[in-house]
C-alpha cells in the first residue's frame, strides 16, 4: 500500500510535470509565433519602406528627368535668344556698314562730280582766257598794223608836207630870185600844190578814217568783249543752273535712294518682326504644350500615386485581412494541435498509468518469487502494444534493461526508471 501511495504520488507530480512542460512549449510556440509574426510584420514594413523608397526615387528621378528637360528647353530658348540677337547685331552691323558704303559712294560721287565740274570750269575758263588772249593779240596786231599804216601815212603827209614846205621856201626864193618865171612853171606849181592839197585831203580823210575805223573797232572790241562777257556769264549761269539741276537729280537720286532703303529697312523690320512674333508665339505655344504636357503628368502622377496608395491601402488590408485569417487559422491550428496534444497526453497519461500498473504488477511479482508467465506474456504484449502506439515515453522502457533482480535493489531501480 505504501508503494502504490508512493507511485500514486510520484505519477501526479510527473503529471504536473508534463503539463508544466505543455505549458511551457505553448509558451515557446506562442513566443515563436510572436517572432514569427514580427519579423514578418518586419519585413512587410521594409518591403513597404523599400517600395515608398522606389516609389520616391521613381518621382525624385522623373522629376529629375523633366526638370533636365526643363533646363535642355530653357538652354534651347536662350540659343535661340542669343542666336535672334546675334542676327539682330549682324543685321544692324551689315545696315551700318550699308550706309556707310552708300554715304562714302555718294561722297566719292558728288567729290568725283565736283572735281569734274571744276576742271570742265576750268578748261572752259581757260579755252575763254585763251580765246580772249587770241582775240586780244589779234586786235593787238590789227591795231599795230594800222598804227603802223598811219604811222607810214603820217610819215609819207609830214614827207610831202617837208616836201611843201621845200617846195615853198624853194619857191619863194625861185619867186623872189626869178620873178620872170615863165606861166607854165607857175601853172605847173599851182597844179603841184592842188595835187599837194588834195594828197593833205585825202590823208586827213584817211586820217579821220582810220580813227573811225579805230573808234569802231574799240567800241566793236567793246561790244565784242561784253558780249563775251554776258555769253560766259551766259555760259556760267547755265553751268550753274545746269549743276544745281545735277545737284538737285543727284539729291532726289539719294533721297529716292534714302527712301528706298528706308522702305526695304521698314519691310524687313515688319518680316523680322512678324517672324520673331511667329517665333514668340511658337515659344509660348511649345510652353504652352509643355506646361499642359507637365501637368498632365504631375496629374497622371498623382492619380498614379493616389492608385498606387489606394492600392497599397488595399494591399495593407488585404494583408491585415491575410495576416488575422492566418492568425485564425493558425490559432486554430494551434487549438486543433492543443486539443490533439491534450488528447495525446491524455492518452500518455492513461499509457503511462497502464504501464506503471503493469510495471509495479511485474515488480511484485518479480521481488515476491511470483513468477508469472501469464504476467510477463500480458507485460511483453502491452510493451509492444505501446511501441507500436509510438509513444514518447517508450524511451524508458529501454532502461528495463538495467534493472536487477535481487529485492534488496528494488529502491534504487524504481529511483533508476523514474
Amino acid at each position: 500500500d505504501e508503494q502504490h501511495d508512493r507511485a500514486s504520488s510520484k505519477t501526479e507530480s510527473m503529471e504536473d510535470f508534463y503539463t508544466r512542460m505543455d505549458r511551457e512549449k505553448k509558451l515557446r510556440e506562442a513566443e515563436r509565433l510572436r517572432k514569427k509574426h514580427e519579423e514578418q510584420r518586419k519585413i512587410d514594413e521594409e518591403n513597404i519602406r523599400r517600395e515608398e523608397k522606389r516609389k520616391i526615387e521613381h518621382d525624385m528621378r522623373k522629376r529629375t528627368e523633366m526638370l533636365e528637360e526643363a533646363e535642355r528647353k530653357l538652354a534651347e530658348e536662350e540659343r535661340i535668344k542669343r542666336s535672334k540677337e546675334d542676327i539682330e547685331t549682324l543685321l544692324t552691323k551689315q545696315r551700318e556698314d550699308t550706309a556707310r558704303l552708300l554715304e562714302e559712294q555718294r561722297l566719292r560721287m558728288e567729290n568725283e562730280i565736283q572735281r569734274a565740274n571744276e576742271e570742265r570750269d576750268y578748261q572752259e575758263r581757260r579755252r575763254r582766257l585763251d580765246d580772249e588772249k587770241r582775240s586780244r593779240k589779234r586786235l593787238e596786231r590789227e591795231i599795230e598794223m594800222e598804227r603802223r599804216n598811219q604811222a607810214d601815212r603820217l610819215y609819207s603827209v609830214q614827207q610831202l608836207h617837208l616836201s611843201k614846205q621845200a617846195a615853198s621856201s624853194s619857191l619863194a626864193t625861185t619867186i623872189a630870185a626869178a620873178a620872170a618865171d615863165s606861166a607854165s612853171s607857175t601853172e605847173k606849181l599851182i597844179q603841184t600844190l592842188a595835187a599837194e592839197n588834195e594828197a593833205q585831203r585825202q590823208l586827213n580823210l584817211r586820217t579821220n578814217e582810220l580813227q573811225e575805223k579805230l573808234a569802231n573797232a574799240a567800241i566793236e572790241e567793246k561790244k565784242n568783249t561784253s558780249q563775251l562777257i554776258k555769253q560766259v556769264d551766259d555760259s556760267m549761269h547755265a553751268k550753274i543752273l545746269e549743276m544745281e539741276l545735277e545737284k538737285k537729280l543727284l539729291l532726289e537720286e539719294s533721297q529716292y535712294r534714302e527712301k528706298q532703303r528706308e522702305e526695304n529697312r521698314m519691310h524687313l523690320d515688319a518680316q523680322w518682326k512678324m517672324k520673331r512674333e511667329m517665333e514668340e508665339a511658337e515659344i509660348r505655344e511649345k510652353n504652352r504644350l509643355y506646361q499642359e504636357s507637365t501637368d498632365q503628368i504631375r496629374r497622371e502622377a498623382e492619380i498614379k500615386a493616389d492608385r498606387n496608395e489606394e492600392e497599397l491601402t488595399r494591399l495593407r488590408e488585404s494583408h491585415a485581412e491575410r495576416v488575422e485569417q492566418l492568425l485564425l487559422e493558425e490559432r486554430r491550428k494551434m487549438e486543433e494541435i492543443n486539443r490533439l496534444k491534450q488528447q495525446k497526453e491524455e492518452e500518455r497519461r492513461i499509457h503511462w498509468n497502464m504501464m506503471m500498473q503493469g510495471f509495479g504488477e511485474m515488480m511484485r511479482a518479480r521481488y515476491t518469487g511470483m513468477r508469472n508467465k501469464e504476467m510477463e506474456k500480458k507485460w511483453d504484449d502491452r510493451f509492444n502494444q505501446l511501441r507500436r502506439a509510438n509513444d514518447p515515453v517508450k524511451e524508458a522502457f529501454y532502461d528495463l534493461q538495467c534493472i536487477p533482480l535481487r529485492p534488496s535493489d528494488s529502491a534504487t531501480s524504481l529511483i533508476q526508471f523514474e
